[in-house]
């Protein structure tokens, strides 16, 4: 795949400059002015491309519950106390909104039932696409600690 014309933000403190960019298997493979080929050529005059983002702390079961009806402190106990189908359906969601809006590697600070475990082996196993993910397993608190009452045990 290449795209034409993008402005290009490496990161280096430079201004974004203007060119072509080579996809191969998923990968930068070029960055040049006049690239050609066989592969499929986007137009990317006026649109950015940047390095992945990463986002260091997340709970992947419940990230975006806030986008729901409900607030996000309300609606965690629910994704929480649900069923690991029901957390695995919310993370694989939130971990596909996250790689749509430029997060290409996530770290999960804690996932009930180790969903972000099982994604993280799916993604691994070319089950499902998402973001690199970074895990912790089960989170490490004192009896009656950080929001164990919320949960039942």
């Amino acid at each position: 795949m290449i795209i034409k014309n993008c402005n290009i933000i490496d990161c280096t403190g430079k201004m974004p400059y203007i060119s072509d960019v080579e996809v191969r298997d998923g990968f930068i493979y070029k960055i040049e002015p006049n690239i050609s080929g066989d592969g499929e050529v986007f137009d990317g005059q006026g649109k950015y491309l940047i390095p992945g983002l990463i986002n260091l702390h997340v709970h992947i079961n419940r990230r975006n519950v806030s986008r729901t009806k409900s607030s996000f402190r309300q609606g965690a106990p629910v994704i929480e106390n649900g069923s690991d189908f029901h957390r695995i359906l919310y993370a694989a969601r939130n971990a596909w909104y996250e790689l749509s809006q430029g997060v290409t590697t996530l770290r999960d600070l804690c996932s009930v039932g180790r969903t972000a475990s099982a994604l993280k082996e799916a993604f691994a196993q070319k089950i499902i696409r998402g973001p690199k993910l970074y895990v912790c397993g089960m989170g490490i608190a004192a009896t009656g600690g950080h929001e164990t009452h919320r949960y039942k045990g």
